[in-house]
């Protein structure tokens, strides 16, 4: 299962990158702001599944950037943009960096697309430093909207139905615990938007409820 899997992930992520459709502006803009709020200082950094390398681009132009992607369109965009990108499965295949490596480590949007996000998340955590900061998200199944599909013998939003791309469903509560059985400390949780509004009003709220905004972020540390 998981070699078509791998197959059927490359094939749609190659098509989106090459039509240059993929982009997570608030999502990015909001790991951005968590790096500023907390005063990161990172001088190399790693986005594992950086697709086309939107969110790498939005961080310190000194920084040493790494990335790994299952597309090779979208590490190929990478590449051309000056990151140190590699085409890498990283559901099963160990990160071509050695312990410790990054003094931050990005993934988002990442681990529901995967068959064995614990291999990914035990993976971001080997290659931190200590003390190091890793930044993750992912979509969220229980937020206002999937009540009323439920209702409507719908399956949640943003869930691994039929015809989706995703392989896990997250809700915050099971995200933290999947951090924290794999080491991480678990510093600040946030969402982005209260789905289906995108205004200022909805960031907000989404800040301050992440239970029921439609992406859960973790700012996480090891220690």
């Amino acid at each position: 299962m998981e070699q078509f899997e791998n197959a059927d992930q490359k094939k749609i992520f190659n098509k989106i990158f090459s039509e240059g459709k993929y982009e997570e502006p608030i999502l990015h803009q909001k790991v951005l702001n968590l790096i500023k709020k907390r005063k990161l200082v990172y001088s190399k950094v790693l986005d594992i599944g950086g697709g086309n390398g939107m969110m790498l681009d939005m961080l310190d132009p000194a920084a040493d950037k790494h990335s790994v992607d299952i597309s090779d369109t979208g590490v190929g965009i990478m590449c051309g943009k000056g990151i140190h990108a590699v085409c890498h499965d990283i559901s099963r295949d160990i990160l071509p960096f050695g312990d410790n490596s990054f003094d931050l480590v990005i993934s988002t949007e990442v681990l529901e697309h995967i068959v064995n996000p614990e291999f990914a998340i035990a993976e971001a955590f080997r290659v931190l430093k200590p003390g190091g900061t890793f930044i993750a998200s992912v979509p969220n199944i229980y937020q206002l909207a999937t009540f009323i599909l439920i209702f409507l013998d719908i399956p949640p939003i943003n869930s691994a139905r039929y015809g989706s791309m995703h392989f896990r469903d997250y809700t915050k509560r099971l995200f933290k615990k999947a951090l924290k059985e794999h080491g991480f400390v678990i510093k600040k949780v946030i969402g982005d938007i209260i789905f289906p509004f995108k205004g200022a009003v909805s960031r907000f709220f989404a800040g301050l409820f992440p239970r029921l905004s439609h992406r859960i972020i973790a700012v996480c540390q090891k220690q």
